[in-house]
């Protein structure tokens, strides 16, 4: 047996004020956290780039001493006629269109182990 005994009304009210400033914070929040996240990525990208640069200039650094170390085996120069090659060997590389120092340095340990012999004789090789 059921007994109905009226109808019941529920009425609610909501002050949607602080939820509304609660979403604009959690808004400017994440505007900021992605800012922030954007310049860490930047800064990496940077220092990753820097790093890479650097990695070039040490290799081509290698390379050019390999050379260096190449021509004083075979041409027997060191130290100031070692020097004085170089020098020479460095102007003519930027004086020579299309000449690079290494293909400078190849050519002088092409003529150390042709037997020539004393800084002018390699040059003017």
């Amino acid at each position: 047996m059921s007994y109905k005994a009226g109808t019941v009304v529920i009425d609610i009210k909501a002050d949607t004020a602080k939820l509304v400033a609660g979403m604009h914070s959690a808004q400017a929040t994440a505007k900021h956290t992605s800012a922030n996240i954007v310049k860490s990525v930047l800064t990496i990208s940077a220092a990753y780039a820097g790093i890479s640069g650097i990695k070039s200039l040490t290799n081509e650094f290698m390379i050019l001493e390999n050379a260096q170390i190449g021509v004083m085996k075979t041409t027997g120069l060191s130290g100031n006629s070692f020097k004085a090659l170089d020098d020479e060997l460095k102007k003519m590389s930027t004086t020579m269109s299309g000449f690079k120092l290494n293909g400078m340095y190849d050519t002088a340990e092409a003529a150390g182990q042709l037997g020539i012999q004393g800084v002018k004789n390699i040059t003017d090789f």
